[in-house]
């Protein structure tokens, strides 16, 4: 728990197999960052925003057609904000643009 930032109770949640539905991407790479041999929490989310960035390049998809295709209530600047870190970021959330995103690359 010192390691993630996190408290207890989120924590023990997650380690017996629940869902937290509000847990943001950070909480989540902050969690994966305490197993040994994984990059640290910065490292993490590095990858997993690289990852939303080449799969929008490789699908020519902007972030109005992202925005569109996401089933919630997400505005172009919102989703851009949220791939590029300057807004925070659910899993939640992660798996509805990462879904879009494959979804339009299926094409």
């Amino acid at each position: 728990m010192e390691l993630t930032g996190l408290d207890r109770e989120t924590v023990e949640s997650i380690a017996d197999g629940e869902t937290a539905d509000d847990l943001s991407l950070e909480d989540a790479a902050a969690i994966l960052a305490t197993e040994e041999g994984t990059p640290e929490k910065d490292a993490i989310l590095l990858e997993v925003r690289d990852h939303l960035l080449m799969g929008m390049t490789t699908g020519l998809l902007d972030v109005d057609t992202l925005a569109r295709d996401i089933d919630g209530d997400f505005e172009a600047r919102a989703v851009q904000q949220k791939i590029e870190g300057r807004a925070p970021m659910s899993v939640e959330e992660y798996a509805l643009v990462h879904h879009a995103i494959a979804q339009r690359n299926d094409r």
